[in-house]
């Protein structure tokens, strides 16, 4: 089959995906999308040729309502609240629902929690708000950011990133913040690799700022710079964190009880923790699981690897001992893979999307059980694929 003919095909598969509301033409689309950025990926150079393909899909996921997830109407909702004088941290949405109103409103999940992402992601949901109360200017907003990656990319890698089936559909498509977060960690890497202590760590605080967790990936480049420099980038790093927080600092204590809430208490997608749950407090599990985790972070600082690639690992293996494990967290694993890799991620992204196996039942019948053989056959793919991802000599 040609490329012009596989791109065709994919293409009409995939408005048929944007235009159900149901979960089963997205398979399909995501397979035969897949197939025609493999091509584009392994035989074409052509810039032209890239554009030709990947911007039709690009444009038509940007006006499409996100069907995988409904994170985003907690985005829309916590700018909508900022924009009207109210602080997203110390007011969870079902306390501001009888004096504000907002489409997002009735599909808010978790409403009786405040905010759990950081300042600078709440800073973005403003922004969104002001241009709009829908989806859209958000998504706009994380296609500028992705598009910033040209400073660190040629533009045939910045056009293989667009286009790339993951972050088309999580990012642009489903329209998860932590498409906003890749820049961020492009630079990171970038800056700190070459010595470059200021940008470096206002990479970092950017990172911190847009989600908690990746921050961790700092650490790496960090470890092989001078004690001296070391100190110094901790510093600004903290100094930098505290800041971000400082509009919101009366909010107190209330600034932790969403991470709280979801380190204690959500569970998803992941087999260890599936596995020895009935047998231990839930509580014990994740302490056991947090421990190795540790552990192995520890054992990457230790390796002699390059910086990509043990910052590669150490998200890896969150991603194997985390409680809760969604297909967008992989969208991290891009600016620490190299290109000729990122089929492999690509392939691994396949394999995590039978955990949406779960949503049919969920809009049907409110459960949200994944059934064991879709658990099993996904992770064993998943292995599989992060072992292709280990460094090469």
């Amino acid at each position: 089959m040609s490329l012009a003919t596989l791109a065709v095909t994919a293409l009409i598969a995939w408005l048929a995906a944007l235009a159900q509301p149901s979960w089963a033409p997205y398979p399909v689309a995501l397979l035969l999308y897949s197939l025609a950025w493999l091509r584009l990926h392994q035989q074409h150079r052509d810039s032209r040729v890239l554009l030709a393909v990947i911007l039709p899909f690009v444009i038509t996921a940007l006006p499409a309502p996100p069907r995988l997830s409904d994170d985003y109407h907690r985005y829309l909702w916590e700018g909508h609240v900022q924009n009207h004088g109210y602080s997203p941290f110390a007011h969870p949405p079902d306390t501001l629902f009888d004096q504000l109103h907002h489409p997002a409103e009735p599909a808010i999940n978790h409403a009786h929690l405040p905010a759990i992402y950081p300042p600078l992601s709440q800073l973005a949901f403003r922004a969104a708000d002001a241009l709009g109360h829908h989806v859209f200017p958000w998504k706009c907003l994380l296609l500028l950011a992705i598009l910033s990656c040209r400073a660190f990319l040629s533009t045939r890698q910045t056009l293989l990133l667009l286009g790339n089936p993951l972050l088309l559909v999580e990012g642009l498509w489903n329209a998860h913040l932590d498409a906003l977060g890749i820049p961020a960690l492009y630079a990171m890497l970038v800056f700190m690799q070459r010595g470059r202590l200021w940008r470096g760590a206002a990479a970092g605080i950017a990172l911190f700022g847009i989600k908690l967790v990746p921050v961790v990936l700092t650490l790496f480049p960090w470890r092989d710079w001078p004690r001296r420099r070391q100190l110094q980038f901790a510093v600004l790093g903290v100094a930098g964190s505290l800041l971000l927080y400082l509009p919101f600092a009366e909010d107190g204590a209330a600034l932790l009880r969403s991470p709280g809430a979801f380190s204690l208490h959500w569970y998803f997608n992941n087999p260890l923790f599936t596995a020895l749950y009935p047998a231990l407090p839930a509580s014990w599990v994740r302490a056991l699981l947090t421990g190795i985790m540790l552990l192995t972070w520890l054992w990457l600082w230790l390796r002699p690897w390059r910086v990509r690639d043990r910052a590669c690992w150490a998200w890896i293996a969150l991603l194997c001992l985390s409680p809760t494990v969604y297909p967008w967290y992989l969208l991290w694993l891009l600016p620490l893979t190299r290109s000729k890799a990122h089929p492999w991620l690509l392939a691994a992204y396949v394999f995590s999307c039978l955990s949406y196996r779960v949503l049919p039942n969920w809009h049907l019948a409110g459960v949200w059980h994944l059934p064991t053989l879709w658990l099993i056959v996904e992770w064993v793919g998943l292995l599989f694929c992060f072992i292709q991802l280990r460094p090469r000599r």
